[in-house]
């Protein structure tokens, strides 16, 4: 499956044409990780969305240096790091990787620039991640519903 393919294929660029697909072709780069090996360190500033092309990564909370808790593991298909384009506050989460994962990397102010030049194209990104944050949002309002016996969570 080709580049262009394969985006189009993605939540996060769902409804985008052949031509905004390239132009977001043009701003990803390639990057493999290693078993284990620290995407992204909790603390950090964010600085770049990953889709997740094959393999698999956790989302881990806790200390630097310490054993932390996985709240969610992402997969093929899966976009992390997209709330950089929202919020210049450091990660909460580290990424780490599960097994050799290749993943797809835009670097935060290739974005913003590539939406500042087609304010069309940007706003159906910001509208796909807004989808996936109100799942999101929706999702932990359900837990935090069950953990507390239904005195926790207002949708």
């Amino acid at each position: 499956m080709g580049m262009t393919k394969y985006l189009a294929s993605l939540p996060l660029f769902e409804g985008l044409s052949k031509r905004e697909l390239r132009e977001i072709e043009a701003i990803i780069h390639q990057r493999d990780f290693k078993d284990m090996e620290v995407i992204s360190q909790a603390g950090e500033l964010p600085l770049a969305i990953y889709v997740i092309k094959k393999g698999e990564v956790n989302l881990v909370v806790g200390k630097p240096g310490e054993v932390g808790d996985i709240i969610e593991t992402l997969v093929s298909g899966d976009v992390v790091g997209e709330i950089c384009l929202f919020d210049d506050e450091p990660r909460f989460t580290s990424i780490i990787s599960i097994g050799d994962t290749e993943t797809y990397g835009m670097f935060k102010h290739d974005i913003e620039e590539l939406m500042r030049r087609n304010e069309k194209l940007g706003f159906k990104i910001v509208r796909n991640i807004g989808k996936k944050l109100a799942s999101r949002v929706r999702k932990l309002s359900h837990l935090v519903y069950e953990k507390t016996g239904g005195s926790g969570a207002d949708e």
